[in-house]
């Protein structure tokens, strides 16, 4: 059985890579979230350029979180939170970078 960690896992390195179709994104996705709105988000952050998406999955995996996102990089960290911890996205489009970097924050809290 795979665990929700090493699903995220395929899903980071899918998200990386770039290779891979919105469709084959948003299975990952679905196979990590429960709700078949953040897999859609994930879709559209990956393969839409949509910051809306990506703010909207921020918010619901990350919600008090702080946000920085440039033209190809992005970076999450928690609010009024050790400055040292912080988890970044670099990617051809910032939707893509800041998908990055909240699906490895979501990831660094799983247990």
């Amino acid at each position: 059985m795979t665990t929700q960690a090493e699903a995220l896992d395929r899903l980071i390195a899918a998200v990386e890579a770039g290779k891979a179709t919105r469709t084959e994104i948003e299975e990952m996705a679905a196979a990590v979230f429960d709700l078949s709105v953040a897999a859609m988000n994930v879709g559209s952050a990956y393969a839409q350029d949509d910051l809306n998406a990506a703010k909207a999955l921020h918010d619901a995996l990350l919600p008090g979180w702080e946000w920085f996102v440039g033209p190809s990089n992005a970076k999450v960290y928690p609010y009024n939170g050790n400055p040292g911890v912080s988890w970044s996205g670099m990617a051809d489009n910032p939707a893509r970078a800041w998908l990055l970097a909240v699906l490895r924050a979501y990831r660094g809290t799983l247990v």
